[in-house]
């Protein structure tokens, strides 16, 4: 799992999660090729917990209904406890009402994104709430 980082780094690369092939697609497309961030996409929680250590990710975004899994479950088991600390993760859903509480109190969890989201700026976004929870973990 990649270290703190300090805020002044750049978010470089992104674990994807997403069970649905064409958000999946739409996110590679949004942060890999017009955010120029280098990119994992996965499908499954099983997935993503076999890839996170390997590609060591700055950040995660996770699909909150996922078909083998919760993706708050997933982002507690890949970031709790671990050491060095896990990285953050951004969640992607239709319904941000609906986690917002259980996600706000999640110390990993750097934001909510609702979908649908704006491709032309997802990357952008990202990477200024990776920032907002670096610098927090700095203060």
């Amino acid at each position: 799992m990649s270290q703190e980082t300090p805020p002044s780094a750049r978010l470089q690369r992104v674990l994807l999660v997403d069970d649905e092939d064409a958000l999946r697609v739409l996110l590679e497309l949004a942060v890999r090729d017009i955010g120029g961030l280098d990119t994992l996409a996965c499908a499954t929680c099983r997935e993503a917990r076999e890839q996170v250590a390997v590609f060591q990710p700055d950040l995660l975004v996770v699909d909150v209904q996922l078909p083998d899994g919760d993706g708050l479950d997933l982002v507690d088991a890949l970031t709790a406890g671990a050491t060095p600390p896990g990285p953050p993760a951004v969640l992607l859903t239709a319904r941000p009402d609906a986690i917002a509480d259980r996600a706000a109190r999640m110390g990993s969890v750097a934001g909510v994104l609702a979908k649908p989201f704006d491709p032309m700026t997802l990357s952008q976004t990202l990477d200024q709430l990776w920032r907002d929870w670096s610098a927090s973990r700095h203060a």
